[in-house]
């Protein structure tokens, strides 16, 4: 095996980000709103954070048997949650934590399960 193939298969598609040209003045303007914490940009209004299809692009794993997911202000159900993740219900209500008053999955958690799919796609 290659040692390109190796790197790609260990890191995905990182190589990609050496073709990317960069513009300065535009990272210049943007680092500033840049939120270390929540490693998004959060301006005045709004956070521009990566879409599910670039999230799905940074792993190199496809979204699982489904098309482009377009946010309709609906919140996704926990039991929609847990089927995407292929877990039980169960496993989401012992996970999920409430943090100022929003709940979600801790980022430890989710990482675990992205590396579980790696290994099950290996």
């Amino acid at each position: 095996m290659s040692r390109h193939r190796t790197f790609e298969k260990v890191h995905g598609n990182l190589l990609q980000i050496l073709e990317i040209e960069t513009q300065p003045e535009a990272l210049e303007a943007l680092v500033q709103y840049y939120d270390v914490p929540a490693r998004c940009f959060t301006f005045r209004d709004f956070q521009m954070a990566p879409t599910l299809e670039e999230y799905d692009c940074m792993p190199g794993l496809p979204l699982a048997e489904s098309g482009s997911y377009f946010h309709q202000d609906q919140t996704p159900s926990w039991g929609t949650i847990a089927r995407l993740l292929k877990i039980s219900e169960e496993e989401v209500t012992r996970v999920k934590k409430n943090h100022n008053g929003s709940e979600g999955l801790p980022r430890a958690y989710l990482k675990k399960r992205l590396d579980l799919f790696r290994a099950w796609e290996d």
